[in-house]
């Protein structure tokens, strides 16, 4: 993410320190929010925001051929983006590489769940990596929930919203809902039709800025994987941090064999372990 926004690497200075250990999803999940968590957290996000206006400020000054530049002088009906729009943008651009991370290795769990559906993505890669990567997305997305307004008036569920009540719009219900997935919505499969895409990345305006980026990182690390292990098994079910947000795995033990490429062939060789 580094290299795609053009951030190098003396650029990021010792801005994690402030975390002190925390970071920032604390604020955001299930256990109890302490004053002593919250002041971390803010604490942190401060020094990260003056911190990405001090590049920014150092993009106006000395323009580059690289992403940060370009969102400086970007414009929009109104003119320049303002300063917040452009340290969101950062922010979201910056910290997707670990939701990408996290769609990884979800895929990769359930690729060891179905060696049957590996054993396609390992034989022709072309034709099913984008298919593993889109079920993946569908399957555990990365955000699992996202927090929005009510545009309208909106009768739903039993249930009336004024216009502008705070709603939570849970990504992962949604990428399972039968009446659009079919009745094994449940069931992860990666020859699903790749082009009915997931709302994992949003849609229109709110789309993910990233998602191509994210698509192409998720399907060659998918497709190498499987192509270099032969065979791919869960040591032990995956263990999943309980965010209310984001799903994170927090231990994913595998065990895998790795045959010996050789010039006259393959042959297999002791399998790897880990």
């Amino acid at each position: 993410m580094m290299d795609f926004l053009g951030v190098d690497e003396d650029e990021l200075g010792n801005t994690m320190s402030p975390a002190g250990g925390s970071t920032v999803i604390d604020a955001f999940g299930p256990g109890e929010m302490t004053e002593q968590t919250r002041a971390m957290v803010n604490t942190y996000i401060q020094a990260a925001m003056d911190h990405t206006a001090m590049l920014y400020d150092r993009r106006r000054q000395q323009p580059r051929d690289d992403l940060l530049t370009h969102l400086v002088q970007a414009q929009n009906e109104e003119g320049r983006l303002t300063e917040g729009e452009l340290i969101t943008l950062f922010s979201s651009i910056f910290g997707s590489g670990t939701s990408t991370a996290s769609i990884i290795a979800s895929g990769i769990a359930e690729l060891a769940r179905h060696p049957e559906q590996a054993e396609l993505l390992r034989g022709n890669p072309d034709a099913w990596k984008k298919g593993a990567c889109e079920e993946s997305l569908r399957y555990r997305p990365a955000i699992n929930a996202i927090g929005q307004k009510a545009a309208n008036h909106t009768h739903a569920f039993d249930m009336e919203f004024a216009a502008g009540t705070h709603i939570t719009v849970v990504v992962g219900a949604v990428n399972r809902d039968p009446r659009h997935w079919g009745e094994d919505a449940e069931h992860f499969d990666i020859r699903r039709d790749s082009q009915n895409a997931s709302l994992s990345f949003g849609i229109g305006p709110h789309v993910c800025l990233g998602h191509a980026m994210s698509r192409a990182t998720i399907e060659e690390a998918l497709a190498v994987f499987v192509e270099r292990c032969d065979e791919i098994e869960l040591l032990e079910e995956p263990r999943w941090i309980p965010f209310v947000q984001e799903n994170k795995v927090e231990n994913l033990r595998l065990g895998v064999l790795v045959k010996e490429r050789a010039a006259g062939g393959i042959s297999p060789i002791a399998g790897d372990r880990a």
